[in-house]
This record gives C-alpha cells, structure tokens and sequence, in this order.
C-alpha cells in the first residue's frame, strides 16, 4: 500500500504530512478535506469545520478524545470517506467517525 500525501502548513504556521481526502455531505456531493498523517493514532477524527460542511444530524459522543493538547468533546457523524489509489483508482470508507465540536477559535459548532 502506498500513501501518497503532501506537506500542509497548518494554521499554527506547523509544517505537517496530510492525506488529501473526500468526504459525502448530508446531500449525497463530496467535500475535498486534508486528513492529518497521525500513524500513531486510534480512530479517524474530523474537524470543526468540516463536521460544519457536512450538515449531518449529530450524536454527542459518550467518550471523549484527547491527545497531547488534551482532551475535547466530540459526536459522532456517520459518512462516507473517499481517497485515491496508487492506480488512479477511489476507495471508500463507510463509518461513524468522531468530529470535535469546537472550532479553532475556540467557539462551540451549532448543534442542528
């Protein structure tokens, strides 16, 4: 298996490797987003905004997730992810994964 990524400068100003990614809206359309290399860890984990793009019905999370910074609340969203092959092909992931609630800024993401 090849992973192919690209180095992204994050908003931190932080060089670091991610995996560039769809993922389906609540609509059935796909969203492009970069999916942080993290090898070492546990689960697929999507971000603040994207969990905003997306436009799925939440369900808090009963655990939360935490890492070096801490840890933080999540819900669940049940979607599908899309990524690229060595061979141009496309594979796609069907789950529930984790998105933090809150955004960079701090501030708490509407509850719809």
């Amino acid at each position: 298996m090849l992973i192919s990524g690209v180095w992204h400068t994050c908003d931190d100003g932080i060089l670091r490797p991610v995996i560039p990614a769809d993922v389906q809206t609540q609509d059935g359309s796909w969203i492009k987003a970069p999916f942080l290399v993290d090898t070492g860890a546990d689960r697929t984990v999507l971000s603040a905004d994207i969990l905003t793009a997306l436009r799925f019905p939440r369900t808090l999370a009963e655990d939360r997730i935490g890492g070096i910074g801490g840890e933080v609340n999540t819900v669940l969203v049940e979607t599908r992810l899309r990524l690229s092959r060595e061979n141009d092909g496309k594979v796609i992931f069907r789950g529930q994964y984790a998105a933090v609630i809150l955004a960079r800024e701090g501030k708490a993401v509407s509850q719809r």
